[in-house]
């Protein structure tokens, strides 16, 4: 949990100028995630935003960070209840930096 949220932190100050984010965005994208994972869809929510990073969606890297940074304070059993686990963030976020051309194993070993 702790290097999720490390990894988290530095992928903030590489995509913002001033190393903070917002934990909203302004954009269609960012409200079908957040409102599927509100709705426990997690999996569904996950797809749509790699759908936007593969279609270099304007907003999907900060609506990603902000995504797995709140999936990453859910709890354990309630992310299992949904079919999902906190290896699978660790692994999304990882594709995210990947995809963006981040370097993935500085953040995580």
């Amino acid at each position: 949990m702790r290097q999720i949220e490390t990894a988290i932190a530095a992928l903030i100050q590489m995509i913002t100028e001033k190393g903070e984010h917002t934990p909203y965005i302004s954009s269609k994208l960012f409200n079908n995630v957040m409102t599927l994972l509100e709705k426990g869809e997690i999996c569904e929510a996950e797809n749509i935003l790699f759908q936007a990073i593969d279609t270099d969606e304007e907003t999907a890297i900060e609506t990603a960070v902000i995504f797995y940074s709140e999936l990453n304070k859910l709890d354990d059993n309630y992310l299992e209840s949904r079919n999902f686990s906190r290896n699978e963030i660790k692994s999304g976020l990882q594709e995210v930096c990947r995809k963006y051309g981040l370097l993935p194993e500085l953040f995580f070993y």
